[in-house]
């Protein structure tokens, strides 16, 4: 299970994601705020194990509740071929 430091609704707030250790990860993710729209946005970067990308969190009305989108960009082929 993964814990994250407080996380600050914050553009340029810095905070943690802690996981499991695994091969060649250290089970640390740092990530930073860099964009947000109260209750329909949060984009963060997400750097970690050899990652270096950044996660946007989308939300949107729908009908019965909320829809969440995940749209994480970034990945270089080159992070996961030896």
């Amino acid at each position: 299970m993964a814990h994250a430091q407080r996380l600050k609704p914050e553009v340029g707030h810095k905070f943690q994601f802690r996981a499991k250790l695994a091969l060649g990860f250290d089970g640390l993710v740092d990530c930073e705020v860099l964009a947000l729209d109260p209750q329909r946005r949060l984009v963060i970067t997400w750097r970690g194990g050899g990652i270096d990308t950044t996660v946007t969190f989308l939300l949107s009305p729908i009908e019965d509740g909320t829809e969440l989108s995940l749209l994480q960009e970034g990945f270089k082929v080159s992070n996961f071929i030896p």
